[in-house]
């Protein structure tokens, strides 16, 4: 009996060793808004074809949003003790579109990406880790933390000034450093897959952030090479694309053919306890050469935005943010938040954002570079939040909403 009872506390002690020395977490975010936006708006032909429509208003929306604030994911991640300080790392995430609980569908390749997010494995010891496979462009994480209350409404600035090439990098091979003495510096490098074509469509991509005391230092950079079409062969003017350059006849920076080069500089400072102030400096620089005639897509732009921002905690449960943004395209974006935390995984929010554009730099049936959306909004399948939302040139946009986030 006495030597059965010691069998089986040498086994459960032995489990709970082998438990102790792997481990997988599910994680997520879920955020649901009710948003009113005025001066909601259709693009002329946003269900065909020509890259040269003229968008218009078509009135205002009440709408069902989300990922105003935090992108909606869910995600398994987890480690592996391999001793001597080694362990295997892995992260695989997914989107969730909790307007109707699909997973994200790719319109070029009309893929079902179910960990369009992270799919990667890697090793991580003292020396910092590497991760193989899909990731997130580093250049997005630095321009996520340029002011203090920001999120997906005010990282907009990314899409509208045009200095990211996505944010996600396929095939890729990551490096990230370990804390040196308050300096953390991470880069990527997406191979193109092109056996014929070593640079075309391939990406690089880093950041560095830096803390001292009360001050944070922020930098991005990426890069994307010209594009290719599905056949392999390399961007030129002789196989542009007729119609829309979204044509699901290519891939890669679809929404950009031709070389993409984008960095963003920021700093953010605690002046007390409760209340930072932070600013941010992107850069575009976007050169189609001659390959790329302004009739048949987005124009040769060099675009610039500045943000500033303000964070206030009035309370240990609600923080205030106040920010602003401006590109050199004549727009600019003013956007106001509330945060309320109910408990340390559920927050109730408010925001209003007002986006004021000029005449941008129209390309394709959804998007104007240069210019702003009010809200991040969900309107890449059905149901979508508002039917053919775009950041509409010369028009001013309001957007308010009342949502609830919850973490698990």
């Amino acid at each position: 009996m006495k030597k059965s009872l010691f069998a089986l506390a040498a086994l459960s002690a032995f489990a709970g060793a082998a438990q102790a020395q792997s481990s997988v977490t599910l994680y997520g975010t879920i955020d649901v808004a009710l948003t009113y936006i005025n001066n909601a708006g259709l693009a002329t032909g946003a269900s065909g074809t020509t890259s040269t429509s003229t968008p218009t208003a078509t009135g205002n929306a009440l709408a069902m949003t989300d990922y105003g604030i935090f992108s909606n994911v869910w995600g398994l991640k987890g480690e592996e003790d391999l001793g001597g300080g080694l362990k295997a790392i892995f992260n695989l995430e997914g989107d969730i579109n909790a307007l109707n609980g699909s997973v994200y569908k790719n319109t070029t390749t009309g893929i079902d990406q179910i960990f369009r997010r992270s799919a990667n494995v890697g090793l991580a010891g003292t020396w910092g880790e590497v991760r193989l496979g899909q990731q997130g462009n580093p250049l997005v994480a630095a321009s996520a933390n340029l002011v203090p209350v920001e999120g997906n409404s005010v990282n907009l600035i990314r899409s509208a000034a045009g200095y990211s090439m996505g944010d996600y990098m396929s095939n890729a091979i990551s490096y990230q450093s370990p804390n040196l003495n308050g300096l953390r510096v991470k880069a990527a490098y997406s191979a193109s897959q092109q056996v014929d074509d070593a640079t075309g469509g391939s990406a690089f991509a880093a950041n560095a952030f830096y803390n001292l005391g009360g001050l944070m230092l922020t930098a991005g950079y990426n890069q994307q090479n010209a594009m290719n079409n599905l056949t392999g062969s390399a961007l030129s003017s002789s196989n542009l694309p007729t119609t829309d350059i979204s044509s699901t006849a290519w891939i890669q920076n679809s929404s950009k053919p031709g070389d993409l080069k984008g960095y963003v500089l920021g700093a953010r400072y605690k002046v007390s306890p409760t209340f930072e102030v932070g600013y941010g400096f992107g850069h575009a620089d976007y050169n189609s050469g001659t390959s790329l005639p302004a009739a048949s897509a987005a124009k040769t732009y060099n675009s610039v935005t500045h943000i500033v921002g303000l964070g206030y905690n009035a309370s240990p449960a609600l923080l205030l943010g106040l920010n602003y943004a401006v590109t050199n395209s004549d727009s600019s974006l003013y956007n106001a938040q509330a945060r309320y935390s109910l408990s340390k995984r559920t927050m109730l929010y408010a925001q209003v954002g007002v986006a004021k554009n000029g005449a941008g730099s129209y390309a394709g049936s959804t998007t104007a570079y240069g210019n702003f959306q009010p809200v991040q909004v969900n309107t890449s399948q059905n149901p979508t939040a508002v039917t053919g939302y775009a950041a509409l040139p010369n028009t001013t946009q309001t957007s308010v909403g009342l949502g609830v986030v919850h973490n698990f």
